[in-house]
């Protein structure tokens, strides 16, 4: 077991990136994301957060990036949403 992730922070005035977390090798990187999602939400300031491996330098996962895989694939965002009915109308 080794420490392999750093999870870092961008700060939205000053553009730096902090890190803030570092996580084993055991960690799923699914895990890390849903981590990741949670502090860019609650942290006032965060512009993006990501997830570097320690050895290779590279993003494993980044907020910015990141894809909501829960979003059903038929909404069509050129449409807006229609709050009394509750769903996507095609009267754009």
């Amino acid at each position: 077991m080794a420490t392999k992730y750093s999870m870092e922070v961008l700060d939205a005035e000053t553009r730096e990136w902090t890190p803030v977390a570092l996580f084993s090798d055991i960690i799923p990187v699914d895990v890390l994301a849903d981590m990741g999602r949670t502090l860019w939400n609650d942290v006032d300031g965060a512009d993006d957060v990501a997830v570097i491996d320690i050895d290779t330098g590279e993003v494993v996962w980044c907020h910015t990036d990141d894809t909501w895989q829960d979003e059903p694939a038929f909404i069509d965002d050129d449409c807006g949403f229609d709050p009394y009915l509750g769903c996507y109308t095609d009267d754009c």
